[in-house]
């Protein structure tokens, strides 16, 4: 109880990224790759139900909070949605402490293979440090965290829509009632990746 430990979430990195896994019967793909928000696609919406299936497995009350974004020519694009696993906190439960992390990958743009002299193409299927490690770690706090009492309620976020500007996370906090305050929040992305190198 209340314990983290890296194997543990490299498990959960593995599971989401296993290529060698029953292909899934609703995308047609191995894991839960392809997750670009904005996309409305089959795969996003499979590893979400994953996701969402998982925290409430921990005993959290999970919500789910679709939006919508508007883009600069006027069209209405889905973002999908954030993902939010609730603790109540026993002495402040209006006071939350958030810790947060995008789930979405970014989508590919101009996919192009380094070895042929070409600049490496944005974007990935996979997605593994970003940001599937950074969801792990929420998860696997949510677990550890569950039962450990606190005094601030304790909100986990599974974010939409980060590679297209933060929009998710955005999104939640112009929703968040009146009453409530967030004391603090730990954002999680790209754990254990010393970018850019020199430090």
């Amino acid at each position: 109880m209340g314990m983290l430990h890296g194997r543990m979430v490299y498990d959960q990195v593995y599971e989401m990224g296993n290529p060698t896994v029953t292909i899934d019967p609703i995308d047609g793909r191995a894991g839960y790759f392809y997750r670009w928000a904005g996309q409305g696609n089959p795969a996003y919406e499979d590893a979400a139900q994953n996701l969402i299936s998982e925290l409430e497995g921990f005993g959290l009350e999970v919500m789910a909070h679709r939006f919508e974004f508007t883009d600069i020519f006027g069209v209405q694009n889905p973002e999908a949605y954030n993902i939010c696993a609730y603790k109540e906190g026993y002495e402040n439960p209006d006071e939350w402490m958030v810790i947060g992390a995008h789930f979405d990958i970014a989508p590919m743009i101009a996919p192009t293979d380094p070895s042929s002299g070409t600049p490496r193409g944005y974007g990935t299927r996979v997605g593994a440090y970003d940001n599937t490690v950074g969801t792990s770690v929420v998860l696997n706090m949510a677990e550890a965290m569950f039962d450990i009492p606190t005094r601030r309620g304790i909100v986990f976020c599974l974010w939409s829509s980060e590679e297209g500007g933060k929009r998710g996370s955005i999104a939640w906090v112009e929703d968040l009632p009146d009453d409530i305050t967030i004391s603090n929040y730990i954002n999680i992305d790209m754990g254990g990746v010393n970018w850019p190198g020199n430090g």
